[in-house]
């Protein structure tokens, strides 16, 4: 009982201090609350209710935070700008498409199973390196690859569809 109360007076004192630090660095309101929320995550598990951590020891584990969130945001843009490039290039002559179609239908998936995907067949990462950077249990990477690649099916197979309803079109006229 004396570490949760000891835990919400610090919380009390100090978030909103947490809160102005970190968004004076992001300059994003809503990503100040979740690194704060962060950094009061690990003043949880490392709590001592004996020796409570002051104001410092706050700074400098959000300022960790922010680090990694800085890092996996440029991680995360630099994966972006490589889809973007790859889809900017024009398809080989003698490509049916399907190129373009297997990029635009990565393009399309959600930030965390593009990733997953990228850094396990583009990376060449094991699950348990892919769960390293993307800060998650192996588990959760195995899941993140099967929904990306039950994704990259249906939109493949929809692409494929679409492309023979073009070219029966184009057959008609």
């Amino acid at each position: 009982m004396r570490r949760r109360q000891v835990f919400s007076d610090l919380f009390a004192s100090y978030y909103a201090l947490i809160v102005r630090y970190v968004e004076r660095r992001v300059w994003n309101r809503a990503i100040a609350e979740e690194i704060a929320s962060e950094t009061f995550e690990v003043v949880w598990q490392k709590l001592d209710p004996e020796d409570p951590p002051g104001l410092p020891w706050l700074y400098r584990t959000a300022a960790f935070k922010i680090s990694n969130h800085r890092a996996r945001e440029e991680h995360r843009l630099r994966a972006d700008a490589a889809l973007q490039r790859e889809a900017a290039e024009a398809a080989d002559p003698g490509d049916d498409g399907s190129r373009m179609d297997m990029r635009r239908a990565i393009g399309d998936l959600p930030d965390r199973e593009r990733e997953a995907i990228a850094l396990t067949y583009w990376e060449g990462l094991s699950a348990l390196e892919v769960a390293e950077v993307l800060d998650c249990s192996v588990a959760a990477v195995w899941k993140l690859l099967s929904r990306a690649r039950a994704r990259l099916r249906t939109a493949l197979s929809e692409d494929a569809d679409a492309s023979e309803g073009r070219s029966e079109h184009a057959l008609e006229r």
